[in-house]
């Protein structure tokens, strides 16, 4: 009991020297206002609820920081993004888009933004790294093999097992279509390539790997650039001239498994044996040859757009991009022609281009070198879909109404009547 007492009285003691001694000192001054509390990035914002991603806000920057643009994506879409890079801080960033957009679509354009910039963001806790594109190599998110990729710019690390094609054989045809700096590491037991790159442009090989992944043991990989003609094309004529749509039993040694066309690099990839390659090498070299005249016309029969609005669509485009008129020495600017030709700005179309529409047949005609006809031929086998149609049945009725009052006295009578 004393023992009890003793404690008691030394927390007692205890707590009265502490509040005499708080007591006996002055209280404490207000803190100073941090330095930094005045600056935009330490204000305290609202809290802010993310948007839906179907809707629609309006998406034009003209030369904005890239740092307000990630707070602006931020707050419209909930996602908190963390980065400690000075090059963010230096970039400037214009997108345009003439109608609204949808949150979701907002958001991939900004993850295009960064992938332009060889940036990109990987998730971290709760949070959105924004790291370098060499850096995401060891930090991407990986993907199994059941696993499909995003179809987005953001930079993932997928793993995929081949069934016949070797790991080593499959690198080095991916290495041809990889980004700058993506990477391709090969596992030889489990035949595996590991590939770290945009979800983009993973998908995009695989979908390759997919269909060169047939060879067997006799079997190598060629890839061979079409320079002016389309690899599309040139695909399906092989394809009728080696009949392996036909599934003929070629003889031992002279074997082509299968031709893929890559429209991305107009290329053409061979899974064949050696000798059946240098045989579809030699039809190639005959075939792909340039043209005689700069220009070559075109005729693109259109199934369910319309060839005079597609047209209109088509020049806008080829001429919209076109760069800036440049300005003499005295600093004036040169007259335009009164019909320029429409023309596309270096890097994209490498000549002129010309595209009218013919209302009879509803096809377009257009005058362009091969190269730059296979990069319109895709925009315009996509723009060329079948529309939604809705059927109305109308029934128009003739509904007369009138109104007429008659009024009259009739009467009868009789007398007699004789014949003679």
């Amino acid at each position: 009991m004393a023992r009890s007492f003793s404690r008691q009285s030394l927390v007692g003691a205890a707590l009265v020297l502490v509040t005499t001694r708080s007591a006996a000192q002055p209280q404490p001054a207000q803190k100073p206002k941090a330095p930094t509390a005045d600056l935009s990035q330490f204000e305290e914002a609202l809290e802010s609820k993310p948007r839906s991603p179907n809707e629609k806000v309006s998406l034009a920057l003209d030369d904005a920081d890239l740092v307000t643009v990630v707070r602006t994506i931020s707050q419209i879409t909930g996602k908190r993004f963390l980065f400690a890079n000075a090059k963010l801080k230096t970039l400037k960033v214009s997108v345009y888009s003439p109608q609204m957009v949808t949150v979701a679509e907002a958001y991939q354009a900004f993850l295009s933004v960064l992938e332009v910039n060889k940036l990109t963001v990987i998730p971290h806790g709760r949070f959105l790294k924004i790291v370098e594109t060499p850096n995401a190599i060891a930090s991407a998110p990986p993907i199994g093999p059941t696993q499909g990729a995003a179809n987005e710019d953001r930079w993932v690390t997928r793993m995929h097992r081949l069934e016949s094609l070797s790991a080593a054989d499959a690198a080095t045809v991916l290495t041809k279509f990889k980004s700058p700096d993506a990477d391709i590491t090969i596992h030889a037991p489990t035949n595996m390539i590991i590939v770290t790159d945009s979800g983009t442009n993973v998908r995009r090989m695989l979908a390759i790997v997919n269909e060169i992944d047939v060879a067997n043991a006799s079997d190598q990989i060629y890839v061979e650039p079409i320079h002016y003609q389309s690899a599309d094309e040139m695909k399906k004529t092989l394809d009728s001239l080696l009949d392996l749509k036909a599934g003929a039993t070629p003889p031992a040694g002279d074997r082509v498994a299968k031709i893929v066309a890559d429209d991305g690099t107009n290329s053409l990839i061979i899974v064949a044996t050696e000798r059946a390659y240098h045989r579809s090498l030699e039809i190639i070299k005959q075939l792909d040859v340039p043209q005689t005249k700069e220009g070559e016309v075109h005729v693109v029969p259109l199934q369910h757009a319309d060839a005079t609005e597609l047209t209109k669509t088509l020049n806008d485009l080829i001429s919209g991009a076109a760069p800036a008129a440049s300005t003499t020495p005295g600093g004036q600017t040169p007259p335009r022609p009164r019909t320029p030709t429409p023309t596309g700005p270096p890097g994209i179309f490498e000549g002129r281009i010309k595209v009218t529409a013919n209302k009879a047949t509803n096809a377009l005609v257009v005058t362009a070198s091969i190269r730059d006809y296979v990069q319109l031929r895709g925009v315009i086998d996509r723009l060329d879909k079948a529309r939604r149609q809705v059927f109305i049945d109308a029934v128009v009725m003739d509904l007369q109404l009138k109104r007429s009052d008659v009024l009259g006295v009739s009467f009868h009578g009789g007398a007699p009547f004789q014949f003679d």
